[in-house]
């Protein structure tokens, strides 16, 4: 009878879904995330809970994740640390519980595959009445690409610009970039979000700086006087 009980207990359950929607990015070419979806549960808790096994084989390194079931439509995440001078990994996700196993695998050339965190400690200095430098902190090692940046301008008095910058990445997360073709003593509000040059998603927006450029001088208001009027 207790036989019986077992066997149909653990015909009940199931070996483990194919991971599903298997995805690995980097914010900072420092760590790579690796999500995924579950798929269906297995109604194993504890012991018997299904693990996962995230294999790369170019540099035969591996992470392990166990945690309790969950509904099919949360993500599970692992972070796998960057090898030096390695751009391309092939991954292996491995899942197992007491009743069978499953894999999913992907190959990514990860400097493809950036999300960038979000732009920090936004500062602008004058140039003169019609440019500005717009400072910011992005973390992230990226000495070895080229970032696709955008800067989003906006005043009271006329629609927004946006304006894309592609600059050299940085290891020491500063970046810098001049801003010019600005109305002097006008008010403006900047914001950043960036990129990778071969673009895989946008970072969020970075928080608003406003800032009030520079009166022009009594020799660029004629010159501009000029320019618009005649002499």
């Amino acid at each position: 009878m207790l036989q019986k009980a077992w066997q149909f207990l653990h015909c009940s359950k199931d070996p483990p879904d194919i991971p599903q929607k298997l995805n690995c990015e980097t914010c900072d070419l420092k760590e790579i995330v690796c999500t995924w979806n579950p798929g269906r549960p297995t109604a194993l808790v504890g012991p018997r809970n299904t693990s996962y096994t995230l294999f790369e084989s170019f540099s035969g390194k591996y992470v392990r994740f166990k945690r309790v079931e969950a509904p099919t439509n949360e993500s599970y995440q692992l972070f796998f640390q960057m090898r030096p001078n390695q751009e391309i990994y092939n991954f292996t996700l491995n899942a197992r519980n007491p009743l069978g196993r499953s894999e999913s695998t992907i190959l990514v050339n990860i400097t493809e595959k950036v999300y960038p965190r979000i732009p920090t400690s936004i500062r602008v200095k004058d140039i003169n009445s019609t440019a500005v430098t717009l400072s910011w902190h992005l973390p992230g090692n990226f000495g070895k690409i080229k970032l696709l940046c955008q800067i989003e301008i906006n005043t009271t008095n006329s629609v927004q610009e946006l304006r894309n910058v592609t600059i050299k990445g940085v290891e020491n997360s500063s970046y810098l970039v001049a801003v010019d073709k600005l109305n002097p003593y006008t008010i403006y509000t900047f914001r950043i979000r960036c990129s990778t040059e071969t673009f895989w998603k946008w970072s969020k927006w970075s928080n608003e700086k406003k800032y009030l450029t520079t009166e022009a001088s009594k020799l660029s208001q004629w010159f501009i006087a000029d320019y618009y009027y005649g002499s």
